[in-house]
Order: structure tokens, then C-alpha cells, then sequence
């Protein structure tokens, strides 16, 4: 069915501006509403829908869509209410709040402003549309910079990107590694630091020329690691084996991060000497780092190091841009991609993107 937003937009005649939800209803933290006759408004709009969710705590109903006019043209945001108790709703707005602030709704006295009952008018009035066009209306008129989904980050970023052939020389190397079978058998500071130093002249090269090309391990794990040593810097024969395997089972070190080579917020680089194991564990936490933990990791074959890592393939894909970044989650864990509509953005971005499917209520 094709929908014609414009006709839709002139028969509907949204009531509802974006400037006013923006001023309004663009909340961070929670807003308490004591009045019955919002309850009461609330509790019919609810009344017409099967909940997302529903336990001896809470009901939940994702999302309704409050439907109003920006800049000339229908467009809608997604909200949620749940129920709490049975008693007291809460609304959160999924659209140009990113649902980081909610509207507590509760029975009293108190008087509210007249904006809210519209926002909900507005809603169940925008009801009948829904049924008739269904998850295309919503489609159409969800604002592509409001809405969630995946990209490839190649798509994102092509000029400073990995050859896939590259990728897959250095997955085999790693195998062919692996294949040897390498074990380490004691180990020593200084052997242990030595390690690390070939990890910082493969990923650090250029600046440790910069600061003195004479640098010696234990001034480049200052440098770069976390300075949370547990001892570790400390002891006293940095050639004896037996002084570090001690330090390394012992509590001393408890709540330290030794073995953060390349500091980063929260984590960086690590490599782990054997302990349990009898080969080095090399591991990557900020994929800002993913570059020169590879160039590490190549490194330490090449030196013919015995160590293990199980995040080579997660940060070649990086590399490569073939990893999945999110599209407008704002997430602190993973790599984000914020889209902004714009008419080069619609031509460079939009037909990449994977878009997470509308949701919608069941209606009763």
C-alpha cells in the first residue's frame, strides 16, 4: 500500500508541534504528575492495547506513538507506560528522548499542564491510523535520527580500512602459530617485560623514537600500562624465576592491573604471563586499540612468542569494517554510528542501514 504522508498529514492535521514535545516532554530524570484526571487518561489509553509485558509487578505497554508535525510534515514518537502495582504509570519517550527520562503519573490533586492530556488525546486519536496502515505508517513517518539499527562500519568510515586479504594473511599466520605448539616453562620480571616491550616497538614505534629509542622495558611499561602494578615493578631480582612465579600466585597483586599494558578507560591492552596456562594470553577491551593490539599480536609470532588470544577475529573485523556498529543507541559498550537526515547522509548511509523493526502494540 503506498502512503501518501503529505495527504495523510493534511487530513490528520497533527495538533501536536515538535517544538512544543521538545520543550516539554524532552526530559532527563523524573517528573511526578498527582493527578486523577491524567490517571484516568492513561488508563484508557492502555485499556485499548494487550501489554508487551506483564508479571505480578509491572505492565507494559511498548509503544504507543504520539504523532505530531515538524517542520511541515506528520512524524511520530514512540513511548512507553508501564504500570507499576498496579497503581502508578510511568511514561518514557523512546523518540527525542532516547527513553532517559520519565513522567511518574499518579491519583491526586495537583494540577498539571494542559500539554499532557493533548499528548494523549493526540495519541488515541492517532489510534484508528494505525489499524488502517499498520508498521508502514510507523515506518514512514518515524524519524530515521530517532530510530535503531546496525551498519557495517565500513559503510562509515572506507578510507582507513584493513584489506580483507591482509586480514586473512594474519588469521593463517595465527593458526600456523597456534600449530606450533609453543610452551613457555619458567619465567622471570624481565622476561615478562622483555614480552611487553615487543608488543610496544610493534604498536608504538614512531613514539617511543620520539621520546628516546634507547627506552628500556621497564620505562615503557611506565609509559603506556596502567600504573596499578601490585608490586609488580618492584621486585627485587628482576631475572628470578622463582621471585615472580611467588609474586604472580600471591595475593599481593589483588585489585591491581599489572598486566594492563596500554592503559584506557575502562580497559585497554592486556597481556597475561603464564600462570595456570604455559603460554602469554594477549587481549584487547577499547576497540579504539584494536590497530595495535594486531600489530602486537603479529608481532609476538613473529618472535615466535607462546601466547593465545581469542579477540583476533573481533578486531580484524574492525579493522576490515566488517563489524556491526549501532545506529543512535548512544551505547558506551559498542561502537556507535549517529545518523543525522540530511541529503547526503539519505545517499552515503541510509541504504546500508539495517533498521531495527518497529514496534507495536496488539490491539484489543
Amino acid at each position: 500500500m503506498k502512503l501518501n504522508i503529505a495527504k495523510l498529514t493534511a487530513s490528520f492535521a497533527p495538533s501536536f508541534f515538535f517544538s512544543k514535545a521538545y520543550k516539554h516532554l524532552r526530559i532527563y530524570g523524573g517528573v511526578d504528575l498527582n493527578n486523577d484526571a491524567l490517571y484516568e487518561k492513561v488508563k484508557e489509553l492502555t485499556a485499548l492495547a494487550e501489554p508487551y509485558f506483564h508479571d505480578r509487578w509491572d505492565t507494559t505497554w511498548k509503544f504507543f506513538y504520539l504523532p505530531m508535525k515538524r517542520n511541515g510534515r506528520m512524524i511520530c514518537s514512540p513511548f512507553l507506560i508501564n504500570l507499576h502495582r498496579g497503581k502508578s504509570y510511568t511514561i518514557s519517550f523512546y523518540g527525542f528522548t532516547n527513553g532517559l527520562g520519565y513522567h511518574a503519573v499518579e491519583k491526586g490533586n495537583d494540577v498539571v499542564p494542559d500539554y499532557y492530556f493533548q499528548m494523549l488525546d493526540e495519541t488515541l486519536r492517532f489510534i484508528p491510523l494505525i489499524k488502517e496502515y499498520g508498521d508502514p505508517l510507523i515506518e514512514r513517518i518515524f524519524p530515521f535520527d530517532w530510530r535503531t539499527g546496525l551498519i557495517k562500519r565500513k559503510y562509515t568510515n572506507p578510507g582507513t580500512l584493513m584489506s580483507a586479504e591482509e586480514a586473512e594473511k594474519i588469521k593463517a599466520a595465527y593458526q600456523k602459530h597456534l600449530d606450533k605448539k609453543l610452551k613457555v616453562t619458567e619465567i622471570s620480571l624481565n622476561d615478562y617485560l622483555n614480552t611487553a616491550a615487543i608488543c610496544y616497538h610493534a604498536a608504538f614505534e614512531s613514539e617511543i623514537k620520539r621520546i628516546n629509542k634507547e627506552l628500556p622495558p621497564k620505562e615503557l611499561i611506565k609509559y603506556w600500562a596502567d600504573n596499578r602494578h601490585g608490586g609488580m615493578w618492584f621486585l627485587e631480582d628482576p631475572d628470578s624465576n622463582e621471585e615472580y612465579t611467588g609474586w604472580l600466585k600471591s595475593d599481593e597483586w589483588n585489585g591491581a592491573h599489572p598486566f594492563e599494558i596500554v592503559y584506557s578507560t575502562p580497559h585497554g591492552i592486556y597481556l597475561y604471563p603464564p600462570e595456570a596456562d604455559d603460554f602469554f594470553r594477549l587481549s584487547v577491551a577499547d576497540p579504539y586499540y584494536n590497530g595495535e593490539f594486531v600489530k602486537m599480536a603479529t608481532a609476538l609470532m613473529e618472535h615466535n612468542i607462546p601466547f593465545e588470544t581469542r579477540g583476533l577475529d573481533e578486531a580484524l573485523k574492525y579493522l576490515t569494517g566488517d563489524n556491526d556498529m549501532e545506529v543512535n543507541t548512544g551505547s558506551m559498550r559498542n561502537p556507535t554510528f549517529k545518523y543525522e537526515t540530511s541529503k547526503l547522509n539519505r545517499k552515503l548511509f541510509l541504504p546500508h542501514i539495517r533498521w531495527d523493526p518497529v514496534q507495536s502494540l496488539k490491539w484489543k
